[in-house]
Formats: structure tokens, C-alpha cells, sequence
């Protein structure tokens, strides 16, 4: 007799159920059921499936900086768990924190599993330059925090150049568009009325976010895939000695398991090869469609 495991079963589930199909039976299961399940679930956080990796690479800083216990900011936390880059600081006892997810149906999923843990706070809103410094003061966010991890997947760099006018965080990790190569400085503008619609269009180049994050004394510590790590030049820690560009290659470009992990940057993965002047052209024409609501500019 042969025995399936889980992953056989969901491989084959996915190969031969139709899409259609399985969208219409997610939606059959009461939301009740779902819920549970996924608290089931987060029973268990694999540092190394869920995301790419910045919840260790996170714990790892802070236990090099000597950070045991302190506070965080997670703007666009999705549902909590989910390739979450804080859920260890938010069941961690020895720290604070606030997490903040616009989406309805996945903040209650991230309410639900946080319900236990005492000093985190939750807010269930939209964040913009424009409200971000209330929100974190109606919270009573300190100013001088550990960790801020942001991805809301839109005008990002709008909201982290407003905040850091008023807040200094000893460490962020935030979202990049990692298709975009260095040294293209490409940022989304602030448009309260924008959301991500789910293609290529969507928050800074690693080039946008290093440039804007120095001005503020920051320096890059890492990157991860999508991700981009800084840390305040304040902090007792040795940074690599990389250019922009080589962060860029070693953390997303060169990773022998990119083209798995980013299969649906195949139709952009060409941008990698093209002089900066043909790299801005090609943007301009895949972003066609949001003519007026980006900034693009080589940085040669």
C-alpha cells in the first residue's frame, strides 16, 4: 500500500483539481473553520520556509546587539504568521509591540492568534504618509524602538521617509521590489487611493531605499530576496563592506534558488541583463498603464 504524504497530496491537489474549482470550495469552508485551522497551524513558525527569511535574520541582529527584550512596528502585517518577519518578537513575553494590517479577513486571523499575547496591540488600519506619525502616537510607540519591518506593497518609501522624521528605530527591514536592478531608482508616489493589484507594480528599488535611508543615518546590513535590512549607524555592529550593487547581487541575483522562489519575475528576469538606459526604457514601457504615479531616474 502506498502512503502519501502531506505535501504529496497538496502537489497533486494543485496539479490536477482546477484553480476554479479549489477557489469555490475555500469559499464553501465557514470562516470559523479557516480560522481555527490556521491557530492549528501557527503552532509551529519554520524560520526557514516562511518568508525568505528575515524573522531569523532579525532575531539573529538583535541577539548580536544585545536586544533581549524591547518593542516593534509591523506596518502591513498580513495575517501575523504568514511569512511574518515578527511573529517570534510578538509571542516573545519580553516584548512589546504593535502590528498593523489593513486587510479585514486577515487581521482577524492575526486577532484571533494574538488574542494570548498580552503586550501586543493591534490596529486595523490603512497606513499613508499622511497618518502615520498619529497612528504610532495613539499607540504610544516610543520613539527610540528596535524593530519596524515594513510592507504594504505601495508608496512604502513615502511612509518610511515620514516616519523617520519623528521616530528612530535601531533596526528596519523592509520590503524592496526587488525586480527592479541596481542602480534604478524607482519608487511608487503617494496615492491614498492606490493599492496593489497584484503584478510588478509595487513599492521602492533597493536603490530608492538606500538612497532615501542614508540621509536619515542608516546604514544597509543586508539583503534578503525582497527584503532590505538597515541599521542606524548608532548601533555597536560591523557592517559589510558591499556596494549597493553587490548587496543586490549577492542578496537576490545571485541565489541559486531565485528563479524557484520569484518564478513569476520571468518575463522581467531580462531587466538583470540591460544597460541602465535600457532598463528605464523597458520600465517605462511595462508601467505603461501608471503613467504619473511612479518616479524613475538612473542613478549611472
Amino acid at each position: 500500500m502506498i502512503k502519501l504524504t502531506g505535501k504529496q497530496i497538496k502537489y497533486w491537489y494543485k496539479k490536477y483539481i482546477p484553480e476554479t474549482i479549489r477557489i469555490f470550495t475555500r469559499r464553501l469552508i465557514p470562516f470559523w473553520v479557516e480560522i481555527r485551522y490556521f491557530y492549528f497551524k501557527t503552532k509551529k513558525f519554520n524560520y526557514e520556509i516562511q518568508g525568505h527569511g528575515e524573522a531569523n535574520k532579525l532575531l539573529e541582529i538583535c541577539r548580536e546587539l544585545n536586544i533581549s527584550n524591547g518593542y516593534y512596528v509591523d506596518i502591513g502585517a498580513s495575517d501575523g504568521w504568514s511569512s511574518s518577519a515578527t511573529f517570534p518578537f510578538a509571542k516573545n513575553k519580553n516584548f512589546s509591540g504593535l502590528s498593523i494590517e489593513l486587510d479585514d479577513k486577515k487581521f482577524k486571523k492575526m486577532q484571533y492568534i494574538y488574542k494570548d499575547f498580552e503586550k501586543i496591540y493591534l490596529s486595523n488600519s490603512k497606513v499613508t504618509p499622511l497618518n502615520v506619525l498619529n497612528i504610532f502616537k495613539d499607540f504610544d510607540v516610543p520613539q527610540n524602538f528596535d524593530v519596524l519591518n515594513l510592507d504594504i506593497d505601495s508608496y512604502d518609501l513615502f511612509v518610511i521617509k515620514k516616519l523617520l522624521q519623528d521616530y528612530q528605530p535601531n533596526i528596519i527591514s523592509m520590503e524592496i521590489n526587488e525586480k527592479i536592478p541596481v542602480p534604478i531608482y524607482f519608487t511608487v508616489t503617494y496615492d491614498e487611493e492606490h493599492f496593489w493589484k497584484g503584478d510588478h507594480f509595487f513599492g521602492c528599488s533597493l536603490q530608492a531605499a538606500y538612497e532615501e535611508l542614508i540621509k536619515f543615518d542608516y546604514k544597509l546590513y543586508t539583503v534578503l530576496y525582497n527584503n532590505a535590512i538597515f541599521i542606524s549607524n548608532k548601533m555597536n555592529i560591523k557592517f559589510p563592506n558591499f556596494t549597493v550593487k553587490e548587496f543586490y547581487e549577492n542578496g537576490y541575483v545571485n541565489k541559486l534558488d531565485r528563479k524557484e522562489k520569484f518564478s513569476y519575475n520571468n518575463d522581467v528576469d531580462i531587466l538583470l541583463e540591460m544597460s541602465s538606459e535600457e532598463a528605464i526604457n523597458f520600465i517605462n514601457d511595462k508601467f505603461n498603464n501608471y503613467k504619473g504615479k511612479f518616479q524613475l531616474e538612473s542613478r549611472n
